[in-house]
Order: structure tokens, then sequence, then C-alpha cells
């Protein structure tokens, strides 16, 4: 008996590990544009790797994402029936089978496993600093690479925030309950790579981070006032340097300017113009909610298949940045159905949620849940500005915090059980 659970130990050991490295590999998010599929692999290596401790599980947790995973699955394949591109349809519906339904479930059943991915998370960002830092330096791993927008060799911009985003409620509070420099340095890393990044999506959501925070600090209601000076400093910083980015990018033109500097310029727009200001701000994504919205008029139950609503621009036909009119245009009302069940089904949870990590005593432990929460708010926010993905690299940073939420949701005593991620860390 001793020696089998001393098995099963090293078992869970090696697989956590093995998580881990496969959440930094998935966070590299650009890398499959040179090494195609690399994902792909990179995962069906990792179940190999971890197969005898899988086959060690019983199958019988359910999670409330599995109904609205099957349905939009479902939704991506029935276009296929009446006209859709059935091949690619099908295939686009294998793959979300397999994150949403295998990688959830995976993940949900072992949760030691999620708290070793977000080990990941944390190690990704230092990476992309380090990257970052070699590129001040002449060294080649990270540069400008578009509109004053910097990315590194791993993470373009646009996915460079994705990254340093999984960590920034975790480090902020940390920064707050524990005043230890590490997390301080996490903290401003990460707000730093959110910043060079230059996505206004991201600094929007930074924004929203502040005031999260401001919630997440009040609720606890241990220092009220402390927690609206610590939440409002944030949320005034935020504030300022978007202000201060305005005016630097009105001396030289807003788009070469850093992200702030574009929000600044998009709620100016729209503050003198109302949605109309929407076009001056960003031409290419205002075309595309007009064309999204024109196609839902043309079918508004019914779908034409995944990826076939696009729009003309400048660089050519691209998929509709805006998920939720993306998918109702693609896959009909029963497609929009699932994808907001998905995204935001959980929410009905949430208030037992935080009340179960208030009564945690392990600072560390409640980040981590604070965190997770704000993930998954920041996964359907997104999906606000950006298009819908069957790839793992943009998933895993609704997987991972999913699997963690769920994780406490359904237990009274998940202290006691957790040992994953120490207090230590």
């Amino acid at each position: 008996m001793i020696a089998r659970a001393a098995n099963r130990h090293r078992s869970e050991i090696w697989a956590s590990h093995v998580a881990m490295v496969w959440a930094i590999a998935l966070l590299a998010t650009d890398v499959k544009q040179s090494i195609p599929y690399v994902h792909w692999v990179l995962s069906a290596l990792a179940v190999v790797l971890i197969l005898p401790y899988l086959l060690r599980v019983r199958w019988k947790t359910r999670f409330p994402a599995r109904a609205p995973a099957w349905l939009l699955v479902f939704a991506v394949c029935l276009p296929a029936i009446y006209g859709a591109k059935m091949i690619y349809s099908f295939a686009e519906a294998a793959k979300l089978t397999v994150i949403l339904l295998g990688a959830i479930s995976i993940f949900v059943a072992l949760s030691p496993l999620a708290h070793y991915a977000f080990r990941g998370f944390v190690v990704s960002v230092s990476i992309n600093l380090l990257l970052l830092a070699g590129g001040f330096l002449g060294l080649g791993t990270a540069e400008i690479m578009f509109a004053g927008r910097w990315g590194t060799i791993l993470s373009y911009p646009g996915s460079l925030w994705r990254v340093a985003v999984t960590v920034w409620v975790f480090a902020a509070y940390l920064s707050i309950k524990r005043r230890s420099v590490p997390y301080w340095g996490l903290l401003a890393g990460s707000t730093v790579l959110i910043y060079l990044d230059g996505a206004r999506t991201a600094i929007l959501l930074l924004l929203a981070g502040a005031l999260y925070l401001v919630f997440v600090l009040a609720n606890e209601a241990v220092q009220f006032k402390r927690a609206l000076f610590v939440g409002g400093l944030g949320v005034g910083i935020v504030a300022v340097a978007v202000a201060y980015s305005g005016i630097i990018s009105g001396r030289g033109g807003s788009e070469q300017g850093p992200g702030v500097g574009r929000v600044q310029q998009l709620t100016t727009s729209v503050a003198q113009q109302g949605i109309e200001g929407l076009d001056a701000a960003d031409v290419i994504r205002f075309q595309m909610w007009k064309d999204v919205v024109e196609a839902i008029q043309a079918h508004p139950l019914l779908g034409t298949g995944i990826g076939t609503t696009t729009s003309e621009t400048v660089v050519g036909p691209m998929v509709i940045h805006m998920t939720y009119l993306q998918v109702w245009a693609d896959m009909g009302l029963l497609g929009l159905t699932a994808y907001v069940w998905l995204m935001w089904g959980w929410i009905v949870l949430a208030p037992t949620v935080l009340r179960r990590v208030r009564a945690l005593s392990d600072p560390t432990l409640k980040a981590l849940y604070y965190n997770s929460v704000f993930l998954l708010l920041v996964y359907g926010l997104a999906g606000c500005f950006h298009p819908l993905s069957t790839e793992w690299s943009e998933w895993i940073i609704f997987i991972v915090p999913y699997a963690l939420f769920w994780e406490i949701a359904r237990s009274e005593v998940v202290a006691s059980r957790v040992t994953a991620l120490p207090s230590s860390t």
C-alpha cells in the first residue's frame, strides 16, 4: 500500500510538471506562426506523457460548461448540413471538442494540474519580461513590430497582453497583502508587458482589473477605507496614463503611440461624434461591425458556417473581430446561445465562490481564485473585440481559470485539500 501510494504521488508530481511546461509552451502564442500545429502536437505529447496518471482517474466529475460546450460544437456542425464547407466545419468542431470537452474535463477532474498550469502562467510572464529586456539591449528577442507596439519572439503585439494579464490580479492582490518584492516585481512586469503591447482591449481590461481589485478588497471588508484608497489609486494611475499618453499621441498621431493613446483617441471620437466616432477611430473594425450586422439581418436564425462571415479590409478579407456577433452570423441563434452560455454561465456561481474565497486563510490561494474569476471576466469581455478561435493558445486562459473556479465552487473545504500551490510561492 505504501509503495502504491508513493507511485501515485510520483505520478501526480510528474503530471503536474508536464501541465506546467505545457502551459508555458501554449502561451508562446506566435510560435505556431512559424511551426504549424505545434501546440496540437505538444498537447498530444503531454497527454501521452501523463497517460498512466489519466487512466487512474474516475471520470465522474460534472461541470456546468459541459452542456454549452456540446451545444456549441453542434452549432458549428449544423451549417455543414445545408451548405457550409463540411470538412472545414467538422474539423473546427473536432478541435473545439478536444479543447472544451477533453481539456476542461481533465483539469476539472485533476485540479492540481490547473494549479501547476497557473505556475506556467507566472513563468511565461517572466520569460517574456526577459525577452523584452533583451530587445531593449539590442539582442533581437523583442522589438517594435508595428504602430509603436512591442512584441517578443514568442508573443507578438495582440498576444503579449494575453500572457501578461494572466497574473495581474494575482500579483496585485499579493502585493497588497504580503508587501513582497517578488510580487511587486511580478505586478510591475505584467503591467509593463500590457502597456507595451499597445492593445486597446488590454488597456481597458487593465482598468477593469483595477476596479475588480477595489471590489475584492472591499468585499473582504477588513479595511474598507484602505481598499477604496488602493483601488482608487490603481484606477487613477491607469487614468493618468491614458491622459498622458493621449497628450503624447496628440503630437504625433495616436496610431504611433502606445495603447493608452489609442484608447484616448477612441473615447474622444465617440464623445464628440457618438457611434460614428468609432468609424473615425478604427475604420476597419467599424466596417466589420457594419458587415456583420448586415449578415445577421440577412439570416438571423441560421448561420452560414464557422469563419464564413468576413469583411473586406485594406489587408484583404478578415473574420469579424467581435466574437458574439461573429458567432451569431456564422452559427445562428443556436451558436450565439451556446457561446454566451459558455462564456457567462459560470457567473451565477460567482457569489458563492467569492464568499468561499473570502473565508480562506491563505492569501496565496485567495489571490489565485480571485485571479481566476478575473480571467473568466477577461475572456468574456475580450470577445467583444476579437474573433472566435479554435486554437489552444487562445483557450488556455479560459480552461485553467475555469477549472480553478469550479474547484472551489464545488467544495466547502477546498483549503484543506489543495496543496499544489503552497503559500510560499
